[in-house]
C-alpha cells in the first residue's frame, strides 16, 4: 500500500490510477470492478480522486488485515 499523501487532485486514465495505487493497470480495473474502487467513468477516459483514493485503500486494507494469508493469497503446492 502507498505511503500517506497529502496532494490532493484528479488523475486521468488508467495508467494515472494504477501507478498511484501500486498496481498494474488490469489490477486497477478489477478493483473498480469487484471492489467498488471510487473512479467516475463516462464517454472517455476514467478519472479519480486521490483522497478517494487514499480513504479507499485504508477500507481495503482494514478489510483484509483479519483475512488468513493462505485464502488472501493463491497458493501452489509445487515443488522447491
Amino acid at each position: 500500500m502507498p505511503e500517506e499523501r497529502t496532494l490532493v487532485g484528479w488523475l486521468y486514465g488508467w495508467k494515472e490510477i494504477a501507478d498511484y495505487i501500486g498496481c498494474h493497470i488490469r489490477t486497477a480495473k478489477m478493483y473498480h470492478y469487484e471492489l467498488s474502487m471510487p473512479v467516475y467513468r463516462k464517454i472517455g477516459k476514467p478519472k479519480a480522486l486521490t483522497y478517494e483514493l487514499d480513504l479507499w485503500l485504508k477500507k481495503i486494507d482494514e478489510k483484509t488485515t483479519n483475512i488468513p494469508r493462505s485464502t488472501h493469497f493463491k497458493t501452489t503446492n509445487r515443488p522447491l
